[in-house]
C-alpha cells in the first residue's frame, strides 16, 4: 500500500468508524456527514434518508456534498 493509500483509510477509518476521532477536522466531519445519508439511502432509499434525519442535518449533508466538489 502507498502513503496515500494508508492515509485515505485514516481518514476513512475516523470518519467511518470512529465517529470522527477526538479532534475531527473539516474532511472528517463532511465524510462522516456524506456516510450517514448515504447509509441511509442505500437502505431503505432517498424517502427513508429525508424521513430519517433533521432539516437540519439534510441541510448540513448537501453542504458536504459541496464539500467534495458535488453540487
Amino acid at each position: 500500500m502507498s502513503k496515500t493509500d494508508d492515509e485515505a483509510n485514516l481518514v476513512w477509518n475516523r470518519a467511518a468508524m470512529k465517529h470522527r476521532g477526538p479532534a475531527p477536522r473539516v474532511g472528517d466531519e463532511s465524510l462522516s456527514a456524506v456516510l450517514l445519508v448515504h447509509g441511509l439511502v442505500m437502505n431503505g432509499g432517498v424517502f427513508h434518508a429525508v424521513g430519517s434525519v433533521t432539516a437540519e442535518e439534510l441541510r448540513a449533508n448537501c453542504a458536504r456534498y459541496r464539500f467534495f466538489g458535488f453540487e
